[in-house]
């Protein structure tokens, strides 16, 4: 599992053009699934557990500030009555040690939702967003022009649930803009302090999961107009490489990073962390774009997605054997390992 994680990582960073790459022990794998616990006199009771996120691998500290983005020219596709589409992202970037503050994992009531929507009853919310992070709040940023990478989160899930990979891609010198695709997962909590659900996870919309990887690349392709714009949106825009961009995600997250490289070309490379296509593709294929695609076979299902969006592109798509399709896994943040075993609960 570690090679899996150490290839899923090394490879973004080689997609985006980035700095040389070493081998690590952390990458793509959810922050439950690769959390680690604290040891306790007693490990048999969860409430004595403390959890935090897989360390960094890179020379980097990181730093981490938040925005809240509003596209005036775009009506929610989700919620029309909520008006202008609004996201929220985690900016990850490599920063001056000993700048910043910590970092929380997630708020607590985006905690709360997530819990109740995949592990009811199984954790204290509060536990969950207590989860020791590396990230420092708003530290000061180093010098120098560095790769942006896009993350997007599997269906239903809140960005939080990639902010192992964010900070470890950091730590190596990328710029990492992490979304939140509103309503579209168990929770996100904006600056006034409301915290929105999914709207569409229990009755998705007509045309299906394609129809939400189509939004998703326009979320995306706004996200990239405010962080390389004339007037970004972001204080330390100016880290930013444009001419360096890729896109990762997992599940619909990474469906979609392949639905975006075709329709933005400023996104230069791609990787699907275990997601079946939907939205089509053109013929054309990416543009020549590289784009990497990590599955497995199981017995009850093929996670591999086809090779057709890669068409024209350079392409691996390789099966990940001993990787659960269904991951990230949550209760195994908290849950001593004598309770859920190695792994935790399902979603």
């Amino acid at each position: 599992m570690d090679r899996t994680r150490t290839t899923a990582l090394a490879t973004v960073c080689m997609l985006a053009l980035s700095l040389p790459i070493t081998a690590a022990t952390s990458a793509f794998a959810s922050p439950a699934s690769s959390v680690t616990r604290a040891a306790t006199p007693a490990a048999s009771n969860a409430s004595q557990v403390s959890a935090e996120l897989p360390r960094p691998t890179g020379p980097h500290a990181v730093g981490r500030s938040i925005l809240h983005l509003v596209d005036e020219h775009r009506q929610d596709p989700w919620v029309p009555a909520a008006g202008a589409r609004q996201l929220m992202v985690s900016m990850y970037y490599p920063a001056r040690p000993r700048t910043g503050g910590p970092a929380p994992y997630m708020t607590k009531d985006e905690a709360r939702l997530l819990l109740q929507g995949k592990a009811p009853g199984s954790q204290p919310s509060d536990r969950l967003s207590a989860v020791r992070t590396w990230a420092h709040t708003d530290a000061t940023a180093v010098h120098g022009k560095f790769p942006l990478v896009v993350l997007s989160p599997g269906f239903t899930l809140p960005r939080g649930t990639l902010s192992g990979p964010a900070e470890d891609l950091a730590s190596r010198g990328c710029v990492v803009a992490l979304a939140d695709h509103t309503y579209e997962s168990t929770g996100t909590t904006f600056p006034d302090g409301r915290t929105l659900p999914c709207a569409i996870c229990d009755h998705p919309p007509a045309g299906g999961p394609g129809v939400i990887e189509e939004s998703r690349a326009k979320d995306v392709s706004f996200v990239l107009d405010q962080l390389t714009g004339r007037h970004p949106a972001w204080r330390y825009a100016h880290m930013i490489d444009a001419g360096r961009i890729a896109m990762a995600g997992h599940s619909l997250g990474g469906a979609a990073s392949a639905v975006t490289m075709a329709a933005d070309q400023r996104v230069r490379a791609g990787i699907n962390l275990d997601g079946r296509f939907f939205a089509p593709v053109p013929d054309t294929g990416l543009n020549g774009s590289p784009f990497l695609m990590f599955g497995e076979q199981t017995s009850d299902q093929d996670t591999t997605p086809p090779p057709r969006p890669t068409r024209r592109s350079p392409s691996a798509c390789p099966d990940v054997r001993g990787c659960d399709a269904r991951w990230p896994r949550y209760g195994s943040a908290l849950r001593p390992e004598s309770d859920a075993g190695p792994h935790g609960p399902g979603p």
